[in-house]
């Protein structure tokens, strides 16, 4: 892909930007960017997220991730763990790309963006990878210093004590009056209130981050709609030929446009779905969800395999164009 594309260098990495179908990943010193999925404005700050990958060497770790796995196959925790290491170079990057001073809400909200549509690869270190909403939580979440990183390590003697301790007990059970317990102290109600507004991103509010993008995803959905319509228009009053191909090619990439938008368009209602049934108790209803989000899912696959196909035809023409021009 980079001997395809061309690479240029930036900071001693090997930059490649390339209108491959998949997302903007990085593998040692080559940083892959899809131009194609980075919206406007964002391309800085995908590229950070990818150069921070890069220079923390996450590609060793995820070798070494994969080779564990190849000998350790059987081992249960192996897996987890594998998953665990994805999940904290995601973290890692994501705090890099914040301490240079990128906007918090306008990153979360691109990483909602990104998380829709696009194919990954098993040794690369991608942008969407990890569950979205452990990634945002953790860019709410302040960085542990001093002597706090230790505290952890204090319940390994506590443990030992409580296993002392209640190594002989025994359990008499006997009748009483019930006892309530006190009701919290004003400091506690504080203190608890505080707690629940700093910390993890709310599904509320990640419902209201996938109905923005859902509406920005309508608003995409029309303009190309409307630019067909004016492609077509021209394309029936085209005489020359050269001005026919060009119409043609800019109808070919509206129409993959427009796969992409639907793929994206049931993905989101996928992630909607999902957290409305999480909240689900009634069991009828929960089924009903269950089948809708199987349904979702099956046509989120027919599009991109749809979008997969296109694209592979397109490269093939395009191959065979070069060699019709070197013959």
């Amino acid at each position: 892909m980079a001997r395809r594309c061309g690479c240029r260098r930036h900071d001693g990495l090997r930059v490649v930007v390339c209108g491959h179908p998949g997302e903007s990943f990085s593998f040692f010193n080559f940083v892959f960017l899809n131009k194609t999925q980075i919206p406007n404005g964002d391309f800085d700050r995908i590229l950070a997220h990818e150069l921070a990958h890069v220079r923390q060497r996450h590609s060793i770790d995820i070798l070494f991730a994969e080779f564990l796995t190849v000998i350790q196959w059987f081992n249960p925790f192996v897996w987890p763990y594998k998953r665990s290491l994805r999940e904290t170079h995601e973290y890692l990057a994501d705090r890099a790309v914040i301490a240079q001073g990128c906007a918090l809400a306008r990153y979360q909200l691109l990483i909602v963006e990104q998380h829709v549509g696009g194919s990954l690869l098993e040794l690369a270190s991608g942008f969407r990878t990890s569950q979205i909403k452990r990634r945002i939580a953790m860019l709410s979440r302040q960085e542990t210093k001093g002597l706090a990183r230790w505290k952890p390590l204090l319940v390994l003697p506590l443990a030992m004590i409580l296993v002392l301790a209640f190594a002989e007990s025994r359990t008499f059970v006997r009748e009483g009056p019930a006892v309530n317990p006190p009701p919290p102290r004003a400091g506690q109600q504080a203190a608890e209130k505080a707690a629940g507004q700093s910390g993890a991103i709310s599904d509320e509010e990640m419902a209201k981050a996938l109905k923005t993008k859902a509406a920005e995803l309508e608003n995409m959905k029309k303009k190309n709609s409307e630019t067909m319509a004016k492609i077509k228009a021209k394309l029936e009053e085209a005489s020359d030929p050269a001005a026919k191909a060009k119409l043609e090619e800019a109808l070919k990439q509206q129409k993959i446009m427009s796969l992409e938008i639907g793929a994206k368009e049931r993905t989101l209602k996928m992630k909607s779905v999902e957290l409305a049934l999480a909240k689900q108790t009634d069991p009828a209803k929960k089924a009903e969800m269950e089948m809708k989000l199987k349904q979702l899912k099956t046509e989120t696959d027919e599009y991109m395999k749809k979008l997969e196909d296109v694209r592979l035809a397109e490269q093939k023409a395009k191959e065979k164009a070069k060699e019709a021009d070197k013959k």
